[in-house]
């Protein structure tokens, strides 16, 4: 299976870096969007003004409007949006979607793989991923009461 062999190849320390920068990005893309005010500049999911990009003109956006009545922009019926704005909605969609998103559910295949590779290896009451001391993965194994008796 194709998943197990990536899964099995990516070291989940450098994945769960990579996600932490990702989400830091988005983060501050959307501290980005508030401070502009361009949290309404993509009206609609996941399309932005019925296109896939971010470069949406006044007239295209009026157009939009009119076609859509029962959508409504706090900022009045009559502003239009820059393509900076737009841009910057655009961008953070696309990093939370169709990066961190896809990064997130890689962690979870990947970790989970390993995990039932351990638990295969080692048995049933087997647990991995419990402590980190200076990149060493600490293994036990957990009894009854879900004490870890480290080995």
């Amino acid at each position: 299976m194709i998943v197990s062999r990536v899964a099995e190849r990516i070291p989940l320390s450098a994945l769960a870096i990579a996600i932490l920068a990702v989400t830091g990005s988005v983060i501050a893309m959307g501290g980005m969007i508030r401070i502009y005010d361009a949290g309404e500049s993509c009206p609609d999911w996941p399309t932005c003004f019925g296109t896939w990009g971010f470069d949406v003109s006044e007239e295209d956006q009026e157009s939009w409007w009119e076609a859509n009545p029962d959508e409504i922009d706090s900022r009045g019926a009559n502003h239009r949006y820059t393509t900076f704005e737009i841009f910057t909605e655009w961008f953070h969609r696309l990093l939370a979607g169709a990066v961190l998103g896809p990064m997130m559910i890689l962690l979870w295949f990947a970790s989970e793989f390993k995990l039932v590779n351990m638990t295969f290896l080692y048995g049933e009451n087997f647990t991995s991923v419990l402590q980190f001391d200076r990149h060493l993965i600490t293994i036990c194994e957990v009894d009854f009461f879900n004490n870890c008796a480290y080995t």
